[in-house]
């Protein structure tokens, strides 16, 4: 087989399950730790044997496999000393590990046990380098399966490291705009390297801000956010796009000590004095706003009016006034 004029030698076999390594940098790997980084958990977890498992539709795949009695569609391995290293086919694998795992899945299909007992495999002689087999990776899914965005970004900055722009250009078939972002992940990703195997997704956040809001500045109070705990997660660094574009909200998150919390009070106070001067705001969004504003009192500002019965009446009024709302809802 011939991709981009470099030749692979490739046979079939058909491979019991248990002999076929997975690939724990697999880019569907990398789609699955955005999305349990997004919702708070670890996205090591995408790494782990099962970490397929929580692919998006990865159940439904599942239940194609059980109803057609097996898969079809050969997975790509690379041979090395014996061993095969899955280069394509994650979801697969892990669906077949998955229904030899679950005994009610296999009595209810008696006969497919016995046809996930060899999975057929598209064998390509190894070893490869490391550009060789991100440029067959990036075939496969450019003309067989197209990958959704992340994945397709998160091997083209491997590729950029391993080969270089030209090369990933032609293989990726990525636009200048992606490469001049694989470089600019590429350089963040360095910064972030305290962050293990997270530093990828801290740096493409960073990456994904329009870059004339991002200076050094603001660079270097990220990274020391993000040493200090201030910052904790990859989808925080995402808050920084409507952040950065509100001069103070800026101004308070690049000093020293602040936490990215601060900076977001700032800008949704702003937005809640927008929404007030507006005419005709639908009463949910007053109640949205409202509520954002008194999510951000800090106590030692509240303990400031303790006594103070202008302000208790007030407060008074504002809960009669949301009793009376809530009873026409």
């Amino acid at each position: 087989m011939i991709v981009d004029g470099k030749e692979f030698e490739v046979g079939y076999e058909e491979i019991a399950e248990g002999e076929i390594d997975f690939d724990p940098d697999n880019p569907r790997r990398y789609e699955i730790a955005l999305e349990l980084e997004s919702r708070g958990q670890d996205p090591n977890e995408a790494r782990k044997a099962d970490g397929i498992e929580k692919a998006t539709r990865f159940q439904e795949l599942v239940k194609s496999v059980v109803e057609n009695g097996g898969i079809s569609i050969p997975m790509v391995v690379e041979r090395v000393d014996g061993t095969s290293r899955l280069i394509d086919g994650d979801r697969r694998l892990g669906a077949v590990r998955y229904i030899l795992a679950h005994d009610e899945i296999l009595q209810e299909n008696p006969d497919l046990k016995a046809n996930l007992g060899k999975l057929p495999c598209m064998v390509v002689k190894g070893p490869l380098t490391e550009e060789e087999r991100l440029r067959l990776l990036a075939h496969i899914h450019i003309h067989l399966a197209p990958w959704r965005p992340a994945a397709k970004d998160y091997v083209a900055e491997k590729l950029f490291e391993a080969a270089g722009e030209p090369k990933t250009k032609t293989v990726t078939r990525t636009t200048k705009g992606s490469i001049e972002k694989a470089k600019l992940v590429e350089d963040y990703k360095r910064l972030f390297s305290f962050k293990g195997a997270q530093a990828v997704s801290w740096s493409k956040e960073l990456a994904n801000i329009r870059q004339s809001l991002i200076d050094d500045e603001v660079v270097i109070a990220t990274v020391e956010k993000a040493k200090e705990g201030k910052i904790t997660s990859a989808v925080h660094v995402r808050d920084l796009r409507t952040i950065l574009k509100d001069p103070d909200a800026r101004a308070l998150y690049v000093r020293a000590g602040t936490t990215i919390e601060d900076a977001r009070r700032v800008r949704d106070l702003k937005e809640l004095s927008k929404a007030i001067e507006k005419p005709d705001v639908p009463f949910k969004d007053y109640v949205e706003k409202l509520l954002i504003a008194l999510r951000n009192v800090k106590f030692e500002e509240l303990v400031k009016y303790k006594g103070d019965q202008d302000v208790a009446k007030m407060v008074d009024e504002c809960m009669t006034l949301l009793g009376n709302f809530k009873a026409y809802i």
